[in-house]
């Protein structure tokens, strides 16, 4: 319920460069909910549309990725998603919660 914010804490160690995002969402009002590590080592990305209408989006990823589902709470596959160049279309129906989650 609070906007995000977003804090440099100087130079650090890791593999991306200052350009260069881990996560990058598309879609007007489409909020992240949460950014997990799975137990198999994938990464499962949730978020939410409050809007009362359906919302096209985008999930740009700063890695590479293999495979990409929507998946219940529970991980479980519900829908195998297309992606391609390490970025994933999907769309949100009005006040619906969606978990993606990549390989």
């Amino acid at each position: 319920n609070a906007p995000l914010k977003v804090c440099e804490f100087g130079r650090q160690k890791g593999i991306f460069g200052a350009e260069k995002s881990f996560l990058r969402i598309e879609g007007d009002n489409l909020v992240l909910s949460s950014v997990t590590k799975t137990e198999d080592g994938a990464v499962s990305v949730r978020l939410y549309n409050p809007t009362d209408h359906a919302v096209a989006g985008r999930l740009s990823f700063g890695f590479d990725i293999e495979s990409a589902a929507s998946v219940r709470l529970d991980g479980k596959v519900r829908e195998v998603l297309t992606a391609a160049d390490n970025a994933v279309a999907l769309t949100v129906g009005r006040g619906k919660i969606v978990t993606v989650e990549v390989k």
